[in-house]
């Protein structure tokens, strides 16, 4: 084979994804992923960043579904309790 030549299979499988490619990928409707409110919470979350203009890495997306989720540290929720109830109101009419 020459060393010029690429092989076939590279050459056919795409290397970047589109918006409508990971709106599929989410099994979500065509356009979901255009919304940018939807592209801010994903990135919050450590979704990869296109690597071109309307072009994100497919290896990289695929890696970060397959990721998504896990917590391999076994770290707990970073949540804060619950204020504690105060008791009935009081109005100034009623006598307790």
């Amino acid at each position: 084979m020459n060393a010029y030549a690429k092989p076939a299979i590279t050459s056919l499988a795409p290397t970047t994804a589109t918006s409508a490619d990971i709106s599929r990928m989410f099994k979500r409707k065509p356009g979901w992923f255009d919304h940018s409110r939807v592209r801010k919470r994903l990135y919050a979350a450590g979704f990869p960043h296109p690597v071109d203009t309307g072009r994100w890495s497919l290896v990289a997306v695929v890696n970060w579904i397959a990721s998504a989720g896990q917590n391999p540290e076994n770290v707990p929720p970073d949540f804060k309790p619950m204020p504690g109830k105060r008791g009935p109101k009081r109005n100034g009419y009623a006598a307790p």
